[in-house]
């Protein structure tokens, strides 16, 4: 949905989403959603894949590419360095030992250092991917959450037009 659609629902837990008996999924309680413009949906996207493989140099771009507010005087060396860190220990953790909400707080605790201001796009996303999350550990503690996701963002970021390849 986010990363295909841009469609975000950041209330997806287990009484507003049902399995069907031919296995389709049917969401209710369309409360607390978002839209992600095309730009937003595919720099998530981007983020996703680079956090995936372990590249913190382009996850740092992007944070700053999407940033509402970036300061002046930002150390761009120190921001890349604890971004890296994160990223790289996100990359490196085992299926069971990776939590989203560890590297969202991590990510957002970099940008609150660094005075950066993220957008309401990308904390919707991120809000959705958390409550998606606790969901799944519950049906399927043993889901590898990236790994699933990988092949959704490439058709995503295979699909932007010529003119917004990275």
């Amino acid at each position: 949905m986010i990363f295909l659609e841009g469609f975000v629902h950041c209330d997806l837990h287990g009484a507003n989403l049902f399995l069907l008996p031919d296995g389709r999924a049917a969401m209710v309680d369309f409360g607390f959603t978002a839209d992600l413009p095309a730009e937003a949906r595919l720099k998530f996207a981007e983020f996703f894949l680079a956090m995936a493989t372990n590249d913190g140099a382009r996850c740092t771009r992007i944070t700053l590419d999407t940033a509402a507010y970036v300061p002046p005087r930002l150390d761009h060396r120190a921001l890349e360095d604890e971004i890296s860190a994160l990223v790289a220990q996100a990359a490196g953790a085992a299926v069971d030992d990776f939590r989203v909400a560890d590297f969202v707080l991590g990510l957002f605790e970099i940008q609150r250092r660094h005075r950066i201001v993220g957008t309401t796009a990308f904390t919707m996303a991120i809000v959705s991917l958390l409550v998606f999350e606790g969901m799944a550990k519950e049906v399927a503690g043993d889901l590898d959450f990236g790994r699933e996701a990988v092949p959704f963002v490439l058709r995503a970021l295979a699909s932007r037009p010529a003119h917004a390849a990275a």
